[in-house]
């Protein structure tokens, strides 16, 4: 299989989605399976396509970051560059994900989504920010 992993940070941040990510990729790879994890570009100097322990990465630029979230609407024509049997998306934070759900829409490709943990933004605009993801 084809097998898209998306996730908000990635190698070298580090995190338990992030590890939880990793550890993913590798068995996925183990088993005979084609994966490459997208994720934020998030520092100057990172490579776009890059790879950890084997895994293809590719690095996408955020538009913006609100409340530590990467907003990465680029991430929805990076991901239908290449035909996928499923995307499997990750969050905290959310956005993310959400972009790469409208590329499956778009392309009717399958769409995992795992949420690891609830965001916590302790600031009265954070918790409106909360409700709306957890209403959404």
């Amino acid at each position: 299989m084809r097998i898209a992993l998306v996730s908000p940070y990635f190698h070298p941040h580090i995190g338990g989605v992030e590890s939880h990510v990793l550890a993913l990729a590798r068995e996925l790879s183990k088993k005979g399976h084609f994966v490459k994890v997208f994720t934020t570009k998030y520092e100057d100097g990172q490579k776009v396509d890059d790879s950890v322990d084997g895994i293809p990465v590719r690095r996408v630029a955020a538009r913006a970051m609100l409340y530590d979230t990467p907003m990465t609407p680029s991430l929805i024509p990076e991901l239908n560059k290449e035909k996928w049997d499923i995307v499997h998306a990750h969050s905290p934070p959310p956005m993310s994900s959400y972009y790469a759900a409208k590329a499956c829409a778009a392309t009717r490709t399958p769409f995992i989504h795992t949420h690891h943990c609830d965001p916590e933004i302790p600031s009265l605009t954070g918790r409106v920010v909360s409700w709306v993801y957890y209403n959404t």
